[in-house]
Parts: structure tokens; C-alpha cells; sequence
């Protein structure tokens, strides 16, 4: 197939393919193909016959949710293939058949990390015109007890950020805290540290 191969994880627990959409607007422009990935798995069977009875039933029932998604795309001339397996470590598997179908790229959304709901309302003077307000670095200073000019504040897409405001500081060393993402999840979803290094 001529164009990109495109591999699109889809979440079975969201109504909105955002992801999917994503990969059909690129499919539309560049050129490709899409295969739609679905990893569903269930510990519960006690409604089921049978382990085997659960595993046909469910997946059939992904199967039939991502014909619905994908038939429109289909027929907007988008080649869509489309792949349902019983795993319930998604991010792994997702990985292996991502390298098995030979995929240029993947398409995943992921949702918002949640923060500290106070540090936000810290910040909220930035779309605040009250001038009576301190700036964010005295309002951090206080809160958390770090010196003001050890503070430096930043907006923008983590990786970018982060590079030019050390490079704005000249830092001499560079420590990042990390969710531990590595492996199948660290493909998957991205770790700003690799990003950076």
C-alpha cells in the first residue's frame, strides 16, 4: 500500500476516537493507511459460559464497535484495516503488533494528567489582569519554600520548554522527575525525559 501505515490504539472505554480522527485527517492528506488496534480484556466472567465463550463475546462486540467507527472513513476512500486481541496489558501489545504491521507511526490521545489542584490555583493570576497580584515565582516561593530566583517559569509544549529554559539559564545540570514510563508505555505515551536527553 502506497503512503504511511498508520496505528491507531483504540480506547473501548471512550465514546470519541479522537486518535482515530486524528490518523484520518493525515490519511486524507498524505496518503496511507490505517490499522486500528484494540486491546480488550475483562477479569469479571462470571456472565459468561466459559472463559472462551467471554473472550469470542467480547471481542466481537469490539469488532463490531470499530466497524461502526471505521465504516465512514471507508467510505471516504481511507483503506482501513482493523485488529481486536484479549490482552489486558495494552501498552505492550500495542507495541508488538505496532512493529509487526510495519507501521510508520502511532496514534494515541491520552487523557490530561491530573496535577495538584492547588499549584493551578496558584498560578491562575496568569489569566488574571489584577496587576495587586504578586508573580507566579513569589507566589511559588511562598508556598513551597524555594528561593524566587531558583524559580523559572515556562509555557509551552514540555519538551521546548524545557530545553530553552535551561539553555536561557545556562544550566549546567538537568534533573527531570519521571512516572517511570519505559518499555511498552514509554512508546506508547512518551517520556518527556528521553525526549529531552
Amino acid at each position: 500500500m502506497p503512503g504511511l501505515t498508520l496505528f491507531v490504539i483504540i480506547d473501548p472505554t471512550k465514546e470519541h476516537q479522537h486518535a482515530l480522527a486524528h490518523a484520518a485527517e493525515i490519511a486524507n492528506i498524505a496518503g496511507g493507511h490505517i490499522h486500528a488496534f484494540c486491546a480488550v480484556y475483562e477479569d469479571d466472567l462470571s456472565g459468561y459460559t466459559s472463559r472462551r465463550d467471554a473472550k469470542y463475546k467480547i471481542k466481537h462486540l469490539a469488532l463490531d464497535k470499530i466497524d461502526d467507527m471505521i465504516n465512514p472513513l471507508v467510505n471516504d476512500g481511507v483503506t482501513v484495516s482493523r485488529e481486536v486481541i484479549w490482552n489486558d496489558h495494552w501498552y505492550q501489545a500495542a507495541v508488538h503488533a505496532c512493529a509487526r504491521v510495519g507501521a510508520d507511526y502511532m496514534v494515541k490521545c491520552t487523557d490530561t494528567r491530573k496535577d495538584r489542584p492547588g499549584f493551578f490555583k496558584l498560578l491562575s493570576f496568569r489569566s488574571d489582569a489584577d496587576d495587586e497580584k504578586p508573580p507566579g515565582e513569589l507566589l511559588i516561593s511562598s508556598h513551597f519554600g524555594i528561593e524566587p530566583d531558583k524559580i523559572h517559569l515556562a509555557s509551552g509544549p514540555a519538551k521546548q520548554a524545557i530545553v530553552e529554559s535551561a539553555m536561557q539559564i545556562d544550566a549546567q545540570l538537568l534533573v527531570l522527575g519521571t512516572i517511570a514510563r519505559a518499555g511498552g508505555s514509554g512508546a506508547v505515551l512518551g517520556n518527556n525525559c528521553e525526549k529531552v536527553s
